[in-house]
């Protein structure tokens, strides 16, 4: 007698243990959804879908990603309650409130690692040297 089992696709995401939150990959804020079974380990990559922002409090399915532990920060968790999510169509509607807490999300310069804008070394001292005279 033998028994095959089919083993789960690993790039997709559980529907059943699956929840929305606000994550920071690689420096950027993304609205996510993630398995709760996917961070079992803490060096195991984690397999998310990444919502792009589409219009007011609607978001779109992007990409599938797999993502090293090391560059993704889960910052919240959103409730069952305040996202809706359509598989048909790969739609995410966000309450209005959540809204508002990813805008301080985006807007905090302690959590948005983006770099600014460092002109050349050769402008600053040209400028420093504009100054002396």
């Amino acid at each position: 007698m033998s028994f095959t089992t089919q083993s789960p696709d690993p790039g997709a995401v559980n529907q059943n243990d699956a929840h929305f939150a606000f994550a920071r990959i690689k420096g950027d804020i993304h609205l996510v959804q993630a398995s709760c079974s996917s961070s079992k380990s803490p060096i195991a990559p984690v397999d998310v879908k990444v919502f792009q922002h589409e219009f007011i409090h609607i978001f779109r399915f992007s990409e599938h990603r797999t993502v090293h532990p090391t560059d993704i920060c889960f910052l919240e968790t959103i409730d069952d309650q305040h996202a809706f999510y359509q598989e048909e169509d790969e739609k995410v509607y966000l309450a209005k409130e959540i809204m508002q807490r990813m805008q301080k999300y985006n807007c905090d310069p302690r959590l948005n690692r983006k770099q600014y804008y460092q002109p050349p070394r050769t402008v600053l001292l040209t400028r420093q040297r504009q100054r002396q005279w």
